[in-house]
């Protein structure tokens, strides 16, 4: 057995602490900073105690890490904060040792064309199954019809950006068991959860799947690709939310006492970052420094005060974008648009493998990256969750060296 495949177990394990584990948090749910930031800290470790990685994307890891040493020094003399420096060195040393942990583990994920769709079968049948009980659980309550399960999970937004990628995979896959589950696991999900973020994730992760599929001519993954849309839109139009999604999007155009409450907190959001960014000056606040004083005051800010949420999302931007600008600035902007072009180019090479095994994989990563850019823009990631880590693991397992070589 040789040493590569020797750690084929190494990718499963990263797929079980990232989706299963990561949605547990240790130290409440106002954090994304759970057990599964140690695990894959461990599994790092173990890695190496057991014969070191080759194939590291060591270029990428010194200039991510050397970005933002040199962005803290800049954001600390640029920012208007003057307060939670010590939670800003505490995040960046702990990012850090994630990014390089992160990097580790997707060099030894084993032997690139190994099946993972059993492990994404178990895995969809361990999230559904909770979402089950959880539902089983509302019920016996009496809870609100407007109360969805979301299982593990700390609401359904967080279970959507989790799971588009691996629903995606799965429905895409050649393998006709795969695609048996996860359609099942799709039906299920988006009856019970019915969260917009998840009909929207589900069909732009498929849809990007469908563009990796061999089979087919352009025009013919086109269509796929359109039909998948086309369900979703139908899923959503006989969806008894559907009321309840409209009136969120109708709610971003408007600022008013009778807007959607989830759509003044993401405009709220917004505003503070635009505020973030012009106070800084493009450098942003500094990382994990979002809520700093003097805080921003936006058009929502008084319309929030009356239900006592003006300082709902001043620390984490209601979405992980807001966040981004508001503490990285550029930095934050230029990461988003890195993750796209890693995306076109994970597509383009995508279109060339020959091995179902190795398309499933990688459909997995386009998942990721698109969850990690377009997902920024959804309620309920941070640094430390687990969409931004397997959005980065998959960065890391398309740039180190040995994969680029494999792919072309």
């Amino acid at each position: 057995m040789s040493n590569e495949s020797g750690r084929a177990w190494v990718y499963p394990a990263m797929l079980w602490i990232l989706v299963v584990l990561a949605p547990m948090p240790i130290l409440g749910g106002a954090t994304s900073l759970g057990a599964h930031v140690l695990a894959i800290v461990v599994l790092a470790g173990v890695v190496l105690l057991r014969g070191g990685v080759r194939g590291v994307a060591g270029g990428w890891v010194l200039g991510i890490a050397g970005a933002l040493l040199v962005h803290t020094v800049l954001a600390s003399l640029m920012s208007p904060c003057r307060d939670m420096l010590g939670r800003s060195l505490g995040s960046l040393g702990l990012l850090l040792m994630l990014i390089v942990a992160t990097a580790l583990v997707a060099a030894a994920s084993g032997a690139e064309r190994g099946p993972i769709g059993a492990t994404l079968r178990w895995i969809m049948g361990v999230i559904v199954l909770s979402v089950l009980l959880d539902k089983a659980y509302l019920l016996w309550t009496n809870a609100s019809v407007f109360i969805r399960p979301s299982g593990i999970f700390e609401e359904p937004s967080h279970l959507a950006l989790s799971c588009a990628p691996v629903l995606a995979a799965l429905v895409v896959s050649e393998h006709g068991k795969d695609k048996a589950v996860g359609w099942i696991s799709v039906a299920m999900l988006m009856g019970l959860a019915a969260s917009a973020t998840l009909f929207v994730l589900f069909a732009a992760c498929a849809v990007v799947a469908l563009m990796l599929a061999r089979r087919g001519g352009g025009v013919q993954r086109l269509l796929r690709g359109l039909g998948v849309a086309a369900l979703v839109l139908l899923l959503v139009a006989v969806s008894p939310y559907r009321d309840d999604f409209l009136a969120r999007i109708v709610g971003l155009g408007e600022v008013s006492a009778e807007s959607n409450v989830s759509s003044l907190i993401y405009l709220n959001g917004l505003q503070s970052a635009l505020a973030n960014v012009e106070a800084s000056q493009w450098f942003g606040l500094g990382l994990n420094r979002m809520g700093c004083e003097p805080r921003p005051v936006t058009d929502v800010t008084p319309l929030l005060e009356v239900w006592n949420l003006a300082d709902f999302n001043y620390n984490d931007g209601s979405f992980t974008a807001a966040k981004l600008l508001s503490e990285l600035g550029a930095l934050g902007a230029l990461w988003l648009l890195v993750g796209l072009g890693v995306l076109v180019a994970l597509i383009r090479a995508g279109r060339r493998e020959a091995d179902a095994d190795r398309r499933q994989r990688m459909a997995l990563a386009a998942g990721a990256l698109l969850v990690i850019t377009l997902g920024a823009f959804v309620r309920g990631t941070g640094y430390f969750s687990g969409p931004y880590l397997l959005g980065l693991f998959a960065f890391f397992l398309f740039c180190r060296p040995s994969s680029r070589r494999s792919s072309t």
